[in-house]
């Protein structure tokens, strides 16, 4: 009885920590710096027309990502649609 209990404990914790494993793995992959770009555009754009933003689209742009054309991309793409999205006609 007393070796059930220690080999049950173990198993469990082992399949906590498989668990957590798999949980934290979509976590860990990096946005590219254009969907990044893309989301702060929208976020940004948002609370200029409605004055606010989605919490998952409020992001900060990383450091690895500042300056870069593909940001920079992103952002407009995201811009324009929250500009199409209220029928505005977004600049070219």
């Amino acid at each position: 009885m007393f070796a059930k209990r220690p080999l049950i404990s173990f198993a469990a914790a082992g399949f906590t920590a498989a668990l957590l494993t798999i949980l934290a793995l979509p976590a860990q992959a990096e946005e590219t710096c254009y969907q990044i770009g893309y989301r702060y555009g929208k976020c940004a754009t948002r609370v200029m027309i409605e004055g606010k933003c989605a919490p998952e689209d409020d992001v900060v742009i990383p450091d690895r990502c500042k300056g870069l054309k593909e940001t920079e991309e992103g952002t407009r793409a995201g811009t324009r649609e929250v500009f199409r999205a209220h029928g505005l006609k977004p600049k070219e």
